[in-house]
């Protein structure tokens, strides 16, 4: 509009200076009028037809810079057309070129409107509104660092490229591509004080790293993108620089992660953890661990298996870093690097998450949830809010408060089916003192707080709440931090500072005649972490200050359900999860078809997840209670929400106690599934696949090492983790196992399946992980772009998997189902053989006889089982082998049938 204006000043001083001269000349002709303002009409008819099609067609950002480009191109030659539609050209690039600017150098997004192609998250609020923050923290002010959580959820999801938006007359989507990266590299430095150093009073420019722009060379690169448009090639100017800038931010990124966060340590030790190098450390911790994998896995676990095999594992580790220690000639340098190895290890942590639990009631099921507040188990059932609504001792006091929570995570960023059944407290019959009663709990799923140390909440007397300290940093101490809220009223769910919830509240209205009463069922999702909120809350100051404030939510969907309620019904609410299309359908009814509400959410982006796992449970809270609803631009009903919600709102007579009495969460193996959808037998949920199929390691990635160890990496690390687990503890039942001196049958299966097992075993770790390890080193040593990192390690993860047959459903189902007939064999040797009977006793010998034959004829069954599995598996690598799939492949199947022996192909 500005520069439209311009053109349309400087039309009407021609116009005035052409009256001047006709008032000083009367006697000119009117075709010298009209001369002198030919050249204006063309350009305004122009401009007034462009202008006209800007309107109709809605164009802003890319798409209108390419519009003005086109259509300049259009009347190139035309003289002052082509001038002024150039200059309009120009004036539209300008504000690119800033945005640009402001995007790869400072780290800013400028972009009040939306036209720029870099988008922010959903779930945060836009750069140029007050109080942006992530986990309350201001993602946008430099000064204040980051925690690793918050600073890889900004690296990984806040920010995305926008094609449709992209002017492909200047840029294309490869360069575009490259600007994503450049401002996020650069947000990044800044924080690091490696961006500009001299500019920012770090390092001096001598120390600039070699390669790297200084702060004249990248003032250069600004002054030629905002000039650019006046270069005969915009886009050869715009695509030079911003190589220029990539390469620079590039570099000094690369030297922040590899050589000052040591990423070769923490790969050796992923190599070592992950990949099975410590052997030594997964002997001591499976050995210590036969008795335990030996069962069912019971509902801890993860608790049995951390406290127990691990830390005798852990301490060996010690023990042996330790006593290299004093063997070392520089006593001083093999102290520290004894401590950073244990600091290192320490990161590393057990985790047992199972696919599927169901609580039909419950009876004994004390060991599998926590209970906070107000919560107990009784009658088979968990009872949330026992003793509201009777008007006495302490109603409306936050002590009130009732979770339930599973004392296992569970994994939420895959598919799942999730179900709860709840039946609601009725007042007493002939009871006068409530006209309406009901209930509200919410479904929660969160992984900041462990439910262990939410059942602290008891100790806290009803006052205490969680939250996060001024960092951004759950509080760990929960009876002192500084990041509990003592000013809320009641602890609700969104006291767990981030969290994704389903809230149900079902409200009764009793009949005025002999019918059921009626009750109305909200379902209702929300997502709540402090990032969304203005940080209002932390800001009152004084403890126990009235009107504080509630953390803002974001509410996802909603639904309502009116039907009849009769006393002591039962009612379930379903959950049904697609993580590929990112939906959450909420049913309402064990058999309901109609979801009441969907959800468009993904979990794995608006909460941290632990390999994909978070703890489950379920919340009261009251039904007065009204949230602070995010406000998204525009919404202005969200606006009145967050202005009116957050009040004070306690425990009324009208809310009712619930008992939850059924609980069950499935995770369905799918196409969306990584891993290979299988059958589920009775063997999953006992003996190889119950505990392999479940059992991860946790690893706490350091700053600013999630650049190159993301969490889909994690994921694949944790994959090829349990395959060679599964084969390391199978080889080890076989080596250990002790046969009867005179069973040929089984001495001579053992020796077949021990030979398998460990030539698979050792191709998987020699041929494969350690050949390109040693690889993904020596490039990450040798690299000198941050790029060149990410995609050896990517490299190295693709080709460890697909060499593994990870990629490869049907081997891997053979490989699994030759490891179960081994794990099945141990089993059966572990047995006790029954002794030779006394010669007086005939029945005994029968006995024996009988027990000896189908022993003997179960070996001869895992034999021809075996046989029949380890030749499907030869001839699929034999195929894959002529197809050139795997380069190693050859030395395997040399190693497994060098004399045809499995294949049937000997020749006597």
């Amino acid at each position: 509009e500005g520069l439209l204006e311009d053109i349309l000043d400087a039309y009407r001083g021609r116009v005035v200076a052409l009256e001047a001269e006709v008032l000083r000349e009367p006697s000119l002709p009117l075709a010298h009028v009209e001369g002198a303002i030919e050249d204006d009409r063309r350009v305004l008819h122009v401009l007034h037809a462009l202008v006209r099609k800007i309107e109709s067609k809605g164009l802003f950002g890319g798409p209108l810079l390419d519009f003005l480009w086109a259509s300049a191109a259009g009347y190139a030659g035309m003289g002052s057309v082509y001038e002024c539609l150039w200059s309009v050209v120009s004036s539209a690039g300008q504000v690119f070129a800033n945005q640009l600017v402001g995007w790869m150098v400072y780290g800013r997004l400028l972009d009040p409107h939306g036209d720029f192609f870099i988008g922010r998250g959903w779930d945060h609020q836009p750069a140029w509104e007050p109080g942006t923050a992530l986990y309350g923290v201001n993602i946008d002010n430099f000064s204040v660092g980051l925690d690793a959580a918050v600073a890889q959820r900004e690296w990984q999801s806040v920010f995305f490229l926008r094609p449709e938006e992209v002017p492909q007359a200047v840029l294309s989507l490869e360069t575009a591509k490259k600007v994503l990266f450049v401002g996020k590299a650069v947000r990044v430095l800044i924080r690091s004080k490696r961006w500009l150093p001299s500019a920012m009073g770090g390092q001096d420019v001598a120390e600039v790293l070699e390669g790297s722009l200084d702060p004249p060379e990248v003032q250069e690169e600004v002054d030629a993108l905002r000039s650019c448009f006046d270069a005969k090639s915009p886009v050869h100017v715009v695509e030079r620089s911003v190589e220029r800038i990539r390469a620079s931010a590039a570099l000094q990124l690369r030297q922040l992660v590899v050589e000052e966060a040591s990423l070769a340590r923490h790969l050796l030790a992923l190599k070592g953890f992950y990949l099975l190098g410590y052997g030594d450390f997964y002997q001591t911790f499976l050995e210590e661990a036969h008795s335990l994998l030996s069962h069912r896995p019971p509902p801890h676990a993860e608790v049995a298996l951390a406290h127990g095999p691990w830390a005798a594992a852990m301490g060996e580790l010690e023990t042996a870093l330790e006593a290299s220690d004093v063997g070392r000639a520089t006593p001083a340098h093999s102290a520290s690097s004894s401590k950073r190895w244990r600091k290192l290890a320490n990161r590393f942590e057990m985790r047992f998450v199972p696919n599927q639990f169901e609580l039909q009631s419950f009876n004994d099921c004390a060991r599998q949830v926590k209970l906070v507040g107000m919560a107990r188990l009784a009658g088979g059932t968990a009872e949330l809010g026992l003793g509201q609504g009777d008007g006495t001792s302490g109603v409306g006091s936050a002590a009130q408060s009732a979770m339930l929570w599973l004392a296992t995570r569970q994994r939420v960023a895959r598919s799942f089916g999730h179900s709860f059944s709840f039946q609601l407290h009725a007042p007493a019959l002939g009871s006068t003192t409530v006209a309406e009663y009901g209930c509200r709990f919410a479904w929660c799923c969160q992984h900041r707080w462990a439910p262990s140390d939410l059942q602290r909440w008891k100790h806290l007397s009803g006052v205490g709440i969680l939250g996060f300290d001024g960092d951004g940093r759950s509080s760990s101490n929960l009876a002192g931090s500084r990041g509990l809220d003592k000013t809320m009223p009641c602890p609700v769910w969104t006291s767990l500072g981030e969290c994704l919830a389903v809230e149900v509240s079902f409200s009764v209205i009793p009949s005025a005649g002999p019918g059921d009463p009626m009750g109305e069922i909200t379902l209702a999702a929300y997502v709540c972490h402090p990032g969304l909120g203005d940080d209002s809350s932390r800001r009152h100051g004084a403890e126990g200050a009235k009107g504080a404030r509630l953390p803002l939510v974001h509410k996802l969907a909603m639904g309502t359900v009116s039907l009849a309620a009769p006393r002591g019904k039962v009612h379930t609410v379903r959950l049904e999860y697609a993580s590929s299309h990112k939906l959450l359908q909420i049913f309402f009814g064990i058999e309901s078809t109609e979801p009441v509400c969907t959800a468009e959410v993904d979990f794995s982006e608006v909460l941290s997840l632990d390999l994909g796992s978070a703890h489950l449970g379920l919340c009261l809270l009251p039904l007065d209670h009204r949230h602070r609803l995010a406000r998204s631009p525009g919404d202005a009903a969200g606006a009145a929400g967050s202005a009116a919600g957050g009040g004070e709102a306690r425990y009324s007579s009208r809310d009712r106690p619930v008992s939850i009495t059924s609980w069950a969460h499935d995770v369905v193996s799918g196409p969306d599934s990584e891993e290979s959808p299988g059958r589920r037998t009775a063997e999953e949920s006992f003996g190889l696949d119950a505990w392999f199929s479940s059992m991860e390691l946790s690893y706490r990635v350091p700053w600013p090492l999630p650049l190159v160890i993301t969490q889909s990496c994690m994921e694949r690390y944790n994959r090829l983790f349990k395959l060679l687990l599964a084969f390391r503890h199978v080889h080890l039942e076989l080596q250990g196992a002790e046969l009867p001196r005179g069973e040929l049958l089984a001495w001579a299966l053992r020796s077949e399946l021990s030979y398998f097992v460990s030539q698979v075993l050792m191709y998987f770790q020699q041929d494969v992980i350690e050949s390109a390890h040693r690889k993904l080193l020596r490039t990450v040593e040798a690299s000198k772009d941050f790029d060149l990192v990410v995609c050896a390690h990517e490299e190295f993860l693709a080709t460890v998997t697909a060499h593994c047959f990870l990629r490869s459903p049907e081997l891997h189902d053979a490989l699994m189902a030759a490891l179960r007939i081994a794990a099945l064999f141990c089993r059966l040797a572990t047995a006790p053989v029954p002794a030779p009977p006394a010669p007086s006793s005939g029945r005994a010998a029968m006995r024996t006889t009988t027990t000896l034959g189908t022993r003997g004829a179960e070996l001869r069954r895992l034999q021809a089982e075996f046989t029949s599995t380890v030749r499907s598996v030869l001839r699929m690598m034999s195929s894959m082998h002529r197809l050139g799939m795997h380069s190693h492949l050859s030395q395997l199947l040399l190693r497994l049938d060098y004399n045809g022996y499995f294949s049937g192909e000997t020749v006597d």
